[in-house]
């Protein structure tokens, strides 16, 4: 073999060797076996790794598109409904979450936030669409808050589910916002 030893099983290798010689041969089956482990446990790391790299180009194309046609559009229109809110640049360098936040004015006494971040899975193929919002009144006597989570296959996101969802938090959000408005016009 690649170490010089002589062919045939190892109890018959044994059998002519000295103690010495049986020890070395043992210990250099053992580094032998645990190389070959090793090298099969790095070719599984390098497939798990393509895996991953995979799975993560799926979700920022995931991403992309359903931050381009589902989620900017509706953050614009609430933006053009609500001239205050400010839309930071970014948040702590995080990509595909979107935040809208609502600053206090004469007409809405009020901070507000709303929240919208797409997020790996764990489970590989999968992204999940969450939203929250809280409403925080400035004579602070109720606070609304309100989530909701969907989860999307990759490259084959239901576009009609995370829409409901993101239409039907965003006008609970507006619903209570307008709220606040009315009770201290």
């Amino acid at each position: 073999d690649r170490l010089g030893r002589p062919a045939g099983r190892p109890e018959e290798r044994f059998a002519i060797m000295t103690s010495f010689e049986q020890f070395r041969t043992r210990l250099d089956d053992l580094v032998y076996e645990a190389e070959q482990g090793a090298l099969a446990n790095a070719a599984a790391r390098r497939r798990r790794i393509e895996e991953f790299r995979d799975f993560a180009d799926a979700f920022e194309r995931e991403a992309e598109r359903l931050e381009g046609e589902l989620i900017a559009p509706r953050i614009e229109y609430m933006e053009a409904l609500f001239p205050h809110a400010v839309r930071p640049d970014a948040l702590g360098g995080e990509r595909h979450r979107l935040r809208l936040s609502f600053g206090v004015t004469e007409e809405f006494p009020c901070t507000a936030e709303v929240l919208i971040h797409l997020a790996h899975d764990p489970d590989p193929g999968h992204c999940t669409v969450s939203f929250d919002s809280i409403i925080l009144p400035a004579p602070l006597t109720e606070r609304y808050r309100q989530s909701g989570v969907r989860q999307v296959t990759l490259g084959d996101a239901d576009a009609v589910d995370v829409a409901a969802l993101l239409d039907d938090s965003l006008a609970e959000f507006v619903r209570h916002y307008m709220q606040t408005r009315s009770e201290h016009a």
